[in-house]
């Protein structure tokens, strides 16, 4: 049978010999110990507010470049043009200022947007 004083014991053993893993199996029963971190390592980020630099009706994709809209989850790098406001037929885009991962799209096609708005959240990748 196995009991906690026995994979305590296991457990001192394998550290003591320096092992990073053991099976153990008894009749129908097996445990498998693996050392090391419980938990998953996560690459941390910071959330970024991409902020408009112009004032207009947002546009989410480019005219001339229907259905490329971002959405949340979409990998963008620095400098990408996100999405674009359009003023007296000039089109001004909001840009990427850093590589990440969108997580928010605060804005919809056509929506009137301001200057220093905040349009988008970027999930920037800690370096």
């Amino acid at each position: 049978m196995i009991t906690v004083d026995l994979l305590d014991d296991l457990l001192k053993r394998m550290q003591a010999a320096g092992l990073s893993g053991l099976e153990v199996q008894q009749g129908d029963t097996s445990i498998i110990m693996r050392l090391g971190s419980a938990v998953p390592a996560v690459a941390s980020s910071k959330p970024v507010p991409v902020r408009s630099q112009s004032l207009g009706t947002f546009r989410a994709s480019h005219p001339r470049r229907p259905n490329t809209a971002f959405k949340p989850g979409d990998h963008v790098l620095k400098g990408t043009a996100l999405g674009y406001l359009e003023a007296s037929g000039t089109l001004t885009a909001i840009v990427a200022p850093a590589t990440g991962t969108l997580s928010e799209v605060l804005a919809r096609d056509g929506d009137l947007i301001g200057f220093g708005a905040h349009v988008f959240t970027l999930e920037e990748s800690a370096s």
